[in-house]
């Protein structure tokens, strides 16, 4: 466990803490966000991390990144009060954490990805085998579309906040040339991916009937 994750877990915990004594004041939900982000990318905690100390500043956070097709959607998750006069100092300790981890290269699961995808062209006997990859936040999103770009691996977006159209010709680029489309949920949502039985998640909703739908 790196020293960022003990000391958002214990960050985390400390949230927990006080919408157990507060009560409905929205601390449990943006907990339970940081938790899933920690569980995502470094990218994407990152984002989310600045964005809560911009709050707390009283600083525009402009649209938050906090999944999409969440049950707490239309809840403004950067709006708690401080947890405790700590707060400030604990975000930007996490924050200088975090960027220090992202400028000492990609997270050891998008590594693990890259030998993934290895592996499956391999069990396949197909250099160019179509791989469907899901993850909750649009910030993995993009990390992910760089890194795979890096590694010579062709891939596509989609994602809720698309148009219609935008997302329909991202999905021919997928069908017709691009080897990995990396969607969000939302952005998946009634269109026809069949053509692409290999699924990966890259980050697993806590809601296990996400994974269904995903699959699905």
């Amino acid at each position: 466990e790196t020293l960022l994750e003990t000391e958002m877990r214990d960050y985390i915990r400390d949230g927990y803490a006080k919408d157990r004594v507060e009560r409905k004041g929205g601390y449990g939900l943006l907990m339970s966000l940081f938790g899933r982000l920690l569980g995502s990318s470094t990218a994407a905690l990152t984002a989310a991390l600045e964005n809560r100390r911009m709050a707390l500043l009283g600083e525009s956070t402009g649209s938050p990144d906090y999944g999409e097709n969440d049950e707490e959607r239309p809840i403004d998750l950067f709006s708690p009060k401080a947890i405790d006069g700590q707060e400030s100092p604990r975000l930007e300790q996490l924050i200088q954490l975090a960027r220090k981890i992202r400028s000492e290269g990609a997270d050891t699961k998008a590594k693990a990805l890259i030998s993934l995808l290895r592996n499956l062209e391999r069990l396949e006997k197909d250099p160019d085998v179509k791989v469907l990859i899901f993850t909750e936040f649009t910030a993995t999103q993009s990390m992910l579309s760089e890194w795979l770009s890096r590694h010579g691996v062709s891939n596509t977006l989609l994602n809720g906040s698309m148009g219609i159209e935008v997302r329909l010709e991202s999905l021919r680029a997928f069908r017709e040339r691009e080897r990995v489309l990396i969607s969000t949920e939302a952005g998946g949502e009634g269109l026809n991916l069949q053509f692409c039985h290999l699924v990966v998640n890259y980050d697993l909703p806590w809601n296990p009937m996400r994974v269904e739908q995903r699959i699905g």
